[in-house]
């Protein structure tokens, strides 16, 4: 069953190409027996093009090959001569469909299944003439050898077969499509009834007035002039179906002698004349009505396309307006293009009434410290002038609207040239975050000690440069019995719920004896703050070292922090390795114990990511810290010069802690109860300073 339902296709070609040849057949002239109208060209044309893809084209050239020959010689044409016509028939359609591939590859793969477009119409009468030229080449041949044909019968051959598969092929794509069309958008109703209503009825009675017998009206110019009203006003499938009908009403009317190409006496000259006729109607009826078609749907297109960015322009007009930030675009003169009501409120209400954005003293822009902003400090114009984004920039404002003033946060982001230039700034009010910050910072700073302890034979000094957003740094020293214990940290995250956790991290700290194992003291502290790690999602990175002054020995605990170095006095480096994960991240993980030792002149340096980072952050990077901590006099010139070399790149985005313990030789002052000890340089030379506060 469903091989027969795929067959049913090809059986319906077959008995209309069969129709089609016994309908042209009637049309034969005496003398050389060949048909001045011949329709099945157009069928089989029409056949080439909308034929399924997967149908061995073989085949279908056979089949016609066949039926074309059994029907000529049926209708009483002899065997060799219309297998000469059936192969030039064949020729025909091959050549149509190669050229058409070619040409409107478009077109082909579509099999009809979409409206021809003016380019398409050029293309199918490219190949209609081209094909047809080709078949006529055994048609000429064939004169050679016939008394009863002549070159004329090669002109008819190619001029009714051009015509044909123009006007009759074309008329079944459009029909096709049309259909195909219609089955998937439903029917449509006109608003031109009465236009087709007219057309329909005067289109015969015009056609019948200019070739009506006896009237012999010499001329058929007019009935172009209806062409072009049916093929500029009216549908494409409608413009198609009228050219054909009564371009064949036109072909009869003249084979019976009437119209105004019945004064030509030779009988071929004359259908001659009246095919092309036929064919340039149809020519002129199919461009002016798919040309109207593609306006038309040109012109829909651009009204689906302008209404949808009518309607993204509302979305985004409502968005903007809506957002809890401000917006404002300017262009690269200084005008404002766009701003929304929320960047009118976070300035005051203060706006500008000229069009173009005002000076920062209009507005009240202000540095944090409360001095007046330059203009040209101002964010956007800043991001005009460089073209580099502007991130994160607070600027004060304070006029007349906000008298308590407000801290607004721009950022600002150049327009590239294409869409015109010009600078968008999003704002956003952070007044309530600074406070945050200031308080957190207030805490990060209360946890910091604020002096070193007194260790005989060292030097001890610390440094913290804030970067930016406050963070989770920290750093911490416990006065020994025999030395030190340094306690170097970093809490993941920023802002206050950083700094609240590192201040509990302290807390939790400062609970154990600091005589105490470094190992148990961690894992100690990691059980105390189990709770807050677990249910803010953080971790701590932290290194804990217990200095023995009388040894040198250091004992040291790593969770995950591995940022410690021993630089020796004669400038070599031995790195204190993270013995375990960070805090919080692998509870009970076991704390593992090192051992180092610092010889006189040798320097114990424990820094932060931020560091790191700021040094390049490769481990590779440190190298820097030997030239540093050789140049340096005392502990504190070894921390400001580990700030200084990462501040000199440029590169600081992090919170920089630094803490530097230097070991030197005792000089004893006095003698009895009153003496003191006092570090003196080393040996090597190095400058080995008294406890730094």
């Amino acid at each position: 069953m469903r091989r027969a339902r795929r067959l049913l296709p090809e059986l319906a070609f077959a008995v209309t190409y069969a129709a089609a040849v016994l309908l042209g057949r009637g049309t034969a002239l005496q003398v050389s027996d060949l048909a001045l109208v011949w329709p099945a060209a157009s069928v089989a044309a029409a056949w080439a093009l909308v034929r399924r893809r997967d149908r061995h084209a073989a085949v279908d050239v056979g089949v016609g090959v066949v039926l074309t020959v059994v029907l000529l010689v049926v209708t009483g044409m002899d065997v060799a001569t219309a297998s000469v016509l059936a192969a030039a028939a064949a020729a025909q359609v091959l050549v149509f469909a190669l050229v058409l591939r070619r040409r409107r590859p478009e077109l082909w793969r579509s099999r009809a299944s979409q409206q021809l477009s003016m380019q398409d119409v050029w293309g199918f009468l490219e190949a209609s003439v081209v094909a047809s030229a080709v078949s006529a080449i055994p048609v000429g041949l064939a004169t050679l050898t016939s008394d009863a044909w002549s070159w004329p019968t090669v002109v008819v051959w190619f001029a009714r077969g051009s015509v044909s598969i123009f006007a009759l092929g074309s008329t079944v794509v459009v029909l096709r499509a049309w259909w195909l069309q219609r089955r998937v958008e439903g029917r449509r109703r006109t608003r031109r009834r009465v236009e087709y209503a007219l057309v329909t009825v005067l289109s015969p009675a015009a056609y019948l007035l200019w070739f009506v017998p006896g009237l012999d009206l010499p001329v058929a110019f007019p009935l172009i002039g209806l062409t072009v009203w049916v093929g500029s006003r009216l549908s494409l499938p409608y413009v198609v179906v009228h050219d054909t009908l009564l371009g064949a009403f036109a072909v009869v009317l003249t084979m019976l002698g009437s119209g105004p190409f019945a004064s030509i006496e030779d009988r071929t000259a004359r259908l001659l004349v009246a095919q092309l006729f036929v064919g340039m109607v149809a020519l002129i009826g199919l461009s002016l009505a798919v040309a109207r078609a593609e306006r038309e749907t040109a012109l829909r297109d651009l009204a689906e396309a302008r209404a949808a960015v009518e309607r993204r322009a509302n979305l985004l007009d409502t968005i903007i307006h809506t957002m809890d930030e401000g917006v404002g675009v300017i262009d690269d003169h200084g005008r404002l293009l766009m701003r929304n009501a929320k960047a009118t409120a976070l300035f005051g209400g203060i706006r500008s009434l000229t069009g173009r954005v005002a000076g920062s003293d209009f507005y009240g822009f202000h540095r944090l410290d409360g001095t007046q902003l330059p203009d040209e400090e101002a964010p956007h114009r800043v991001a005009l002038r460089t073209g580099v984004a502007v991130r994160d920039a607070d600027v004060l404002v304070r006029n007349s609207g906000l008298p308590d003033g407000r801290v607004v946060r721009f950022n600002s982001t150049p327009l590239p040239s294409l869409v015109g230039g010009g600078v968008v700034s999003v704002m956003r009010d952070v007044t309530a975050e600074r406070l945050e910050l200031l308080l957190a910072a207030r805490v990060q700073a209360a946890l910091l000690p604020t002096q070193a302890p007194a260790v005989p034979g060292y030097d001890l000094a610390a440094s913290f440069v804030p970067e930016g957003s406050v963070g989770g740094d920290l750093y911490d020293w416990q006065r020994t019995r025999d030395g030190v214990v340094l306690t170097v940290a970093d809490v993941m995250g920023k802002g206050p719920a950083a700094a609240i956790l590192a201040a509990t991290l302290v807390t939790a700290l400062h609970e154990h004896d600091p005589e105490r194992d470094v190992g148990s003291v961690l894992a100690a502290t990691e059980e105390r703050l189990d709770r807050q790690l677990a249910s803010s999602g953080a971790f701590i990175t932290a290194t804990r070292l217990h200095v023995r002054a009388s040894t040198g020995d250091v004992a040291y605990a790593d969770a995950g922090h591995g940022l410690s170095v021993v630089v020796r006095r004669d400038g070599s480096t031995e790195r204190l390795a993270a013995g375990g994960p960070p805090l919080g991240m692998m509870f009970g993980a076991p704390r593992a114990v090192g051992h180092a030792e610092l010889h006189v002149g040798d320097t114990l340096v424990s820094f932060s990511d931020g560091v790191l980072d700021g040094l390049g952050g490769h481990l590779d990077d440190l190298r820097v810290l030997s030239d540093v901590v050789r140049a340096a006099a005392t502990a504190q010139d070894v921390v400001d010069g580990v700030v200084a070399a990462v501040q000199r790149r440029g590169t600081a985005d992090d919170d920089l802690t630094v803490v530097a313990l230097r070991r030197g030789t005792l000089v004893v002052d006095g003698d009895g109860p009153t003496a003191s000890a006092r570090p003196r340089l080393g040996d090597a030379g190095d400058a080995v300073a008294g406890p730094s506060s």
